[in-house]
């Protein structure tokens, strides 16, 4: 198109005022061309113009992608740079695990070598404790063996004690016999109560065989305030009851105190008589047992005590 339009100017441009086609004059043929080298420069022009825009958009487009890959590179940098700081905090704490596990196991050899220290010792102590209880055991053998020797030696004591009573009341039986003959002038107690104990314990039981007594308390009501009950000595605790009841003064025959109220006192203080002591004892076994603690209550008051 653009050559044909330079040809057909050259030919307009070559043609004179008397040779244009179409019989047109020289002046009508120059404004045509005119007019046609007009329109041709617009239309150049107008290219032009829309070339440039191109041109603007295009560099706008270039200025905006290389801002964009500048600002990418920069988060990419920036992201790097931020990887290789987690990295490294990373690494120091990983550097920090390792030293602690270093330092915990150097802890736990410690910990099994005091441990294994401990139950050596524990094991020394234990055998210790072993030799210990058998040392233990053999003398708590000894002591139990010693307690039964003992406890049968009281044993064998108490009827060599009893028999020694019932031979002393044979001997005084023996004896009446001899002074009085087979009939009395008057009847002494033999000292020697029922033998069947379901007879002697009754509460009902008169103890015909004791010995006589001055005074009876069977009934008695004391006056003055004693601090132990009544102040009596119960019957009861020598293997009587109360047809046969000795008044005995708690504190001075069942303790190692002495009685406040003394020769004032509304309860014998005197001594048992040897047929009293003979009678008790045959009341077994509460008897024997009252006995021994009351003459060791007795002696711890007498004056051969504090010698």
């Amino acid at each position: 198109m653009g050559h044909a339009e330079r040809s057909s100017e050259s030919y307009f441009a070559d043609i004179t005022p008397f040779q244009t086609p179409f019989g047109a004059s020289t002046s009508e043929a120059q404004l045509e061309l005119d007019s046609a080298q007009a329109g041709k420069k617009r239309k150049v022009e107008g290219g032009s113009d829309l070339m440039s825009k191109d041109i603007e958009r295009s560099t706008a487009e270039i200025k905006e992608w290389r801002a964009a890959f500048y600002k990418a590179k920069a988060a990419y940098r920036k992201e790097q740079e931020a990887k290789l700081s987690m990295q490294s905090d990373l690494d120091d704490k990983i550097n920090a695990v390792h030293r602690m596990k270093v330092k915990q196991a150097k802890r736990d050899d410690e910990h099994a070598r005091i441990v294994s220290r401990m139950e050596a010792d524990s094991r020394q102590l234990h055998q210790a404790g072993l030799v210990q209880e058998g040392k233990k055991l053999v003398l708590k053998s000894r002591v139990t063996q010693y307690e039964k020797t003992v406890n049968q030696l009281e044993m064998e004591k108490d009827e060599l004690k009893a028999k020694n009573i019932e031979l002393l009341a044979t001997i005084q039986k023996l004896q009446l016999k001899i002074k009085h003959g087979r009939h009395p002038a008057s009847r002494q107690p033999t000292l020697v109560p029922d033998p069947n104990p379901d007879i002697r314990n009754h509460d009902e039981y008169e103890h015909p065989e004791a010995p006589h007594m001055k005074r009876t308390y069977r009934y008695f009501v004391a006056s003055l305030p004693y601090t132990t009950g009544t102040g009596k000595v119960w019957p009861s605790r020598y293997g009587s009851n109360g047809h046969w009841d000795l008044g005995l003064c708690q504190v001075h025959f069942n303790t190692e105190g002495d009685c406040k109220f003394g020769d004032q006192c509304e309860y014998r203080h005197d001594p048992l008589t040897q047929n009293e002591r003979v009678y008790i004892t045959m009341l077994k076994p509460l008897g024997t047992k009252f006995l021994a603690s009351s003459d060791k209550c007795l002696f711890f008051k007498s004056p051969q005590s504090k010698h």
